[in-house]
């Protein structure tokens, strides 16, 4: 999985069926920013695209991008 805008984010979010409040807790990412990154109001930089990326892995999420439970 490779995160390179908001909008990736949120799909992945999404796809792995994470609130935006739990991907927060689980990136250590606060809320709001996560918010502004999803709608692009705020730069996905790589040092937290690494985090998120990390939080959604271990929320269940493959490499390809789509769930586990699935």
């Amino acid at each position: 999985m490779e995160l390179r805008t908001g909008i990736d984010v949120l799909v992945a979010r999404r796809t792995v069926g994470l609130s935006q409040g739990r991907l927060a807790e689980l990136s250590g990412i606060d809320r709001s920013s996560l918010s502004r990154i999803e709608w692009s109001r705020k730069q996905l930089d790589p040092r937290r695209a690494e985090r998120i990326e990390r939080a959604l892995k271990s929320a269940g999420a493959r490499p390809d991008g789509g769930n586990e439970a699935a």
